[in-house]
């Protein structure tokens, strides 16, 4: 884990765009109209902040910052405008004496600078990060993974300390505060007012960034033009409830640079309703618990040491490895390993493969092809570029799917791959947005088998969204891949919930959970398989439970009697066929069925049923 620190610019036009660009995050604090008078609230009670150990909430966000840049020299003053957008997740931890501890992700992050998305820092901004606050709401400091970029820290530290709202337990009617943030320190009054608390900035005291002192930044002045907030809090719940404000600033660095900066943005709390939001502020703790046991920045100081960046040699044979890839139209297989080789040793190369695959100049194979590279090399880079190609709408819904279909193919999945997999599964706003869900929640039950084996420090989050997805299910067809994703997972302790589906009024259902369960391999739910294929119905289920029951390792004599007793009466093609598989694969182990199966080649009618068991009781090579 890393804390807040960064280096100060020494020229003062680059001061003004450094803390520009950081107002842009760290100003906008929320939507109101700085006409209003400050009415006398001598009635009204002085709300305090409470803190609830264990609480999670969530935040509906939306910013917007508008930013006018003037540099000496230059033709006319640069205009910027960015949007953040975007839910952000809260969890408690620890409430102390004077502190608590909190865990802070922003799911589903929009970025838009001058109307244009940045996709790739969008991937990184979804990466949970903790925090501490005071017991009066002053956030103390943040710790981030180690490897996120320094840029991305500061933004969402800003971020964050744009909602600062400060209650001394000593409060009465009106109180005044000195803070900071990304723009300078500056003065703050707050009053009781019916609707909660306004919050004035007065004055700003210094225009220097917060992150350390620097005599080359003293003739940096951040002029307050307006600034007003007005805030609600919950007295039943953490933190804040909503906040909004409006509020414009002036910065001046000598005489070299100007910026006026507009911000206007709401941040309100919203109803938890979706499965993925277990697993994010389950991922929350474990990067805490790491950062308390340092590890996250003993693996990046390893793989920093041992890593040797590609030289512009490197680079140029990687791309003509691509183009010879494509060349043959993706049908060279030692290519195809040579770039997945390439990217995992030289993992800058991955954001590269975003824009070599070209769904214009290249073949769909190609494209196929150049996403798997990505997920044979599965680094955290590797997954990153990934998440750009799932969240880059101008591409081919076939490539974001077979993103989303690689993301699940991965060894070691990131925090914020994890993340970006939820997201898409609480995404269902139209057919193509419901495939991505479908798929990505099928691609979370692949991770969850691995991170399993692994013993991967978010498995007890991946477990508990997987669960959840399954039990806010609202169709038939919803629960199917539901199903199937915690059949991929192959988790025992998962087993009951899928057991109880045997019994869905649903035949579609009934034949997933069927599925699940045969994957799942315990010993403990072969008699429930067995008596279930006696009373089932439907005969795609049955066939479905008799295909479940021969690809486990679990076998009893019970079992086979009952599928020998089935067999001879079982009039749906498929599911005599499935039984025969049953029988037919395990004479070894019961060879008293070669005489059950001799006994059916003698009315069967069905060519591949018969074809199956000559194959096995007279040893032809033949397949299913």
């Amino acid at each position: 884990m890393k804390t807040s620190t960064h280096s100060q610019e020494k020229s003062p036009a680059a001061l003004i765009l450094g803390a520009t660009l950081l107002t842009l995050i760290a100003v906008a604090v929320f939507a109101l109209s700085p006409e209003r008078t400050p009415q006398p609230a001598a009635s009204l009670a002085v709300p305090q902040f409470i803190w609830i150990a264990g609480e999670h909430r969530a935040y509906e966000l939306d910013l917007t910052s508008q930013v006018q840049l003037g540099v000496v020299g230059a033709d006319a003053p640069a205009d910027l405008e960015q949007r953040i957008a975007g839910t952000l997740h809260l969890k408690v931890y620890s409430v102390a004496e004077t502190e608590v501890e909190l865990g802070l992700q922003l799911s589903e992050p929009s970025l838009r600078v001058n109307g244009e998305r940045d996709v790739l820092r969008e991937a990184e901004m979804a990466t949970a990060f903790g925090a501490r606050f005071g017991r009066d709401g002053r956030p103390l400091n943040f710790s981030f993974p180690a490897n996120m970029s320094e840029d991305v820290a500061s933004q969402l530290e800003e971020l964050v300390r744009s909602f600062q709202v400060i209650v001394p337990v000593s409060a009465q009617e009106s109180w005044e505060t000195k803070e900071r943030h990304g723009s300078g320190r500056y003065a703050a009054d707050y009053q009781v007012v019916e609707s909660g608390l306004r919050k004035t900035k007065s004055e700003y005291l210094s225009g220097a960034p917060m992150y350390g002192e620097s005599d080359d930044l003293d003739d940096a002045k951040t002029r307050l033009v307006r600034s007003v907030a007005e805030v609600e809090l919950d007295p039943a719940a953490s933190w804040i409830d909503r906040v909004s404000l409006e509020e414009e600033l002036v910065v001046v660095t000598g005489i070299e640079a100007m910026a006026r900066s507009e911000t206007r943005a709401e941040l309100r709390s919203v109803v938890l309703s979706l499965p993925g939001s277990l697993a994010r502020a389950k991922g929350v703790e474990a990067l805490l618990a790491a950062e308390a046991a340092g590890l996250n920045a003993v693996k990046a100081k390893a793989r920093e040491a041992q890593r040797v960046p590609a030289s512009p040699a490197d680079i140029a044979s990687f791309r003509e490895t691509v183009a010879a890839f494509a060349a043959s139209d993706g049908l060279d297989v030692d290519l195809l390993h040579a770039i997945a080789r390439m990217i995992a040793r030289f993992p800058e190369l991955a954001p590269l493969m975003t824009g070599l695959i070209d769904e214009d100049r290249h073949a769909d194979r190609v494209c196929s092809g150049l996403i798997h590279c990505l997920e044979l090399a599965g680094h955290k880079e590797a997954q990153v570029s990934l998440v750009v190609l799932l969240r880059d709408q101008d591409r081919s819904q076939m490539n974001r799917v077979r993103a989303l279909v690689a993301l699940g193919g991965v060894d070691d999945p990131s925090s914020a791959t994890l993340q970006q997999l939820w997201a898409a599964t609480e995404d269902r706003a139209h057919h193509e947005a419901e495939d991505r869900a479908n798929t990505a929640l099928l691609s979370l039950g692949r991770l969850a088998a691995s991170m399993r084996d692994s013993q991967h420090e978010e498995y007890g989050a991946m477990q508990l969204g997987l669960q959840r997805a399954l039990d806010v299910s609202y169709s038939d067809d919803s629960r199917v891949i539901a199903l199937k994703a915690i059949g991929n997972s192959r988790d025992a302790d998962l087993e009951p919930k899928v057991l109880d589906h045997l019994r869905a009024d649903s035949a579609v259902v009934r034949a997933a959970a069927a599925e699940a369960v045969g994957a799942m391999d315990c010993a403990e739910s072969l008699p429930i398989l067995t008596r279930s294929l006696g009373s089932e119905r439907n005969g795609r289920v049955r066939a479905m439970i008799a295909a479940s029951l021969s690809s486990m390792s679990h076998r009893d004599e019970s079992t086979f009697r009952e599928v020998q007793r089935l067999v001879r009466d079982e009039g749906d093609d498929s599911a005599r066929f499935a039984m025969v598989c049953y029988l037919a694969d395990h004479l070894d182990e019961f060879p008293d069925a070669r005489s059950t199966l001799l006994s059916l080649m003698e009315n069967e009618t069905e060519e591949r049923t018969l074809r199956y068991i000559a194959g096995k009781i007279y040893k032809v090579e033949v397949s299913r």
